[in-house]
């Protein structure tokens, strides 16, 4: 370690997780202090008020939150039903407005336009046909032509119409021959020895 460095950190130590009870006295000793500096006089400060305004609204969305009730209570599940239409509610105004970026810089000021940007627009399902002919691309075009072609080469050069084929042919009536022959020749010199015996 370099010099002047102390060792160790705040990273080795355990994490302190702070208890209900804890954050109850900390709330009510920060009362106090409020309530303390109301009879004193001195004025709270403006911080202090704006925390306040947020705890109550976080107080507010836990009561809210205490009173929905997710199973079949004595409510009848009925808050949890109001709670998925809201949500719902909410959803379908999202969905409806567009999202508009914030302008950055010039562009607030100038209308600019990338050239090369693509701005890829949703297609409605109503709006599709699907009848219409499907457009294939020039790469797979060739890919079906090939797969034809190759096709018929194999068809004709079953059928013999094809040079290749008829070249194969040729070579084995060649053989034919050759074995054939080989086989009289041997018949041949069978008999003979057959003969001499």
């Amino acid at each position: 370690m370099p010099k002047g460095k102390p060792k160790g950190g705040h990273k080795g130590r355990m994490r302190r997780f702070v208890t209900e009870e804890e954050m109850v006295d900390q709330e009510e000793k920060r009362k106090r202090e409020q309530e303390w500096k109301k009879k004193k006089g001195l004025a709270p400060n403006r911080v202090d008020e704006d925390e306040d305004d947020v705890r109550q609204e976080d107080e507010k969305e836990s009561e809210k939150d205490d009173d929905i009730s997710f199973g079949r209570g004595a409510s009848g599940g009925h808050g949890l039903e109001e709670e998925e239409e809201e949500s719902s509610e909410e959803e379908e105004e999202s969905s409806d407005d567009e999202y508009i970026p914030k302008s950055k810089g010039v562009e607030g000021l100038i209308e600019i336009e990338n050239p090369n940007r693509v701005q890829q627009k949703g297609k409605k399902v109503q709006s599709l046909d699907v009848n219409a002919k499907v457009e294939l691309s020039r790469k797979e075009r060739e890919e079906i032509e090939k797969q034809r072609a190759a096709a018929s080469y194999r068809k004709k050069h079953e059928a013999g119409m094809t040079e290749e084929a008829q070249r194969d042919l040729a070579r084995l009536a060649l053989i034919r021959q050759q074995r054939e022959e080989a086989a009289k020749k041997k018949e041949a010199a069978k008999k003979m020895e057959a003969s001499k015996k």
